[in-house]
């Protein structure tokens, strides 16, 4: 057999071969380094819902009339109408007179912002006279109308009627009206006011106004409520005329003003 002998020159090729196969390959060199792709968010608003805010205004009740206006002591009355504006429900209704226990009643039905009925137990040793009527609203706002209702003693009151008849007005509260068109009630101050009293607001070529109702009250007879619906166009300066039921009379002049 003939033997190969690798001679210095057959190295030198062989190692020439492997070099040039080392060096030589299919997958190219990356000589770029590799990105990374950054992608940019973007940042979106997130809607608010608009903050509304609603101001409460808390208006004080006020109070025009009572049905009944008066009871006798030791019964309960059923007050059918009390009449006036801005009550709330859970309103309380009171009756309150300087010296004596406040009267708190029972059965409170607010019907409506303008009507309340309620029942009132007035106590059987209460004195007779006039006492104011106050609602107070849940949120401790309150309306007060003076004098409004009478506590009497006895179911028939006994009358005085002077024998000289005179009838005495010394004051009246308001003193204007500030528009045609309404209604409106006028406390009159002075004495000898009976049970039955009638008056009216009377003006020189204008027809006289007549009060729809009078109330007395109280026993002294040195105050009368007296109610008005004032007509259109009754602008100007009116006389108060009072009249008690034995004819007696009494003029308060240039009383009270219609302004528009």
């Amino acid at each position: 057999m003939k033997k190969w002998q690798i001679t210095g020159f057959h190295a030198i090729l062989i190692l020439g071969f492997l070099l040039i196969a080392g060096c030589t390959s299919t997958t190219p060199l990356n000589t770029t380094s590799p990105t990374t792709s950054i992608s940019t968010i973007g940042t979106t608003p997130v809607p608010t819902t608009p903050v509304i805010t609603t101001t409460v205004t808390n208006t004080k009740p006020t109070i025009r009339n009572i049905i009944p206006d008066e009871g006798i002591a030791g019964n309960n009355i059923s007050i059918t109408d009390l009449d006036g504006n801005n009550f709330r429900s859970g309103a309380t209704v009171t009756l309150m007179k300087s010296g004596y226990p406040n009267i708190t009643a029972t059965n409170v039905n607010v019907w409506s912002s303008i009507t309340i009925t309620c029942t009132l137990s007035l106590p059987s040793n209460t004195d007779s006279g006039s006492w104011d009527v106050v609602v107070t609203n849940p949120d401790g706002q309150y309306g007060i109308y003076t004098n409004l209702f009478i506590i009497r003693r006895s179911a028939n009151p006994a009358e005085t009627i002077t024998s000289t008849g005179v009838i005495n007005i010394t004051d009246i509260t308001p003193r204007f009206a500030a528009s045609s068109n309404s209604t409106i009630d006028i406390l009159v101050f002075g004495s000898n006011f009976q049970n039955d009293i009638t008056a009216k607001l009377n003006q020189s070529g204008k027809v006289d106004i007549n009060a729809y109702r009078t109330h007395v009250l109280d026993i002294t007879r040195t105050q009368v409520r007296c109610y008005f619906n004032i007509p259109y166009d009754s602008r100007g300066t009116w006389n108060l005329i009072l009249t008690n039921p034995d004819g007696s009379t009494a003029i308060l002049e240039d009383a009270f003003d219609v302004r528009i």
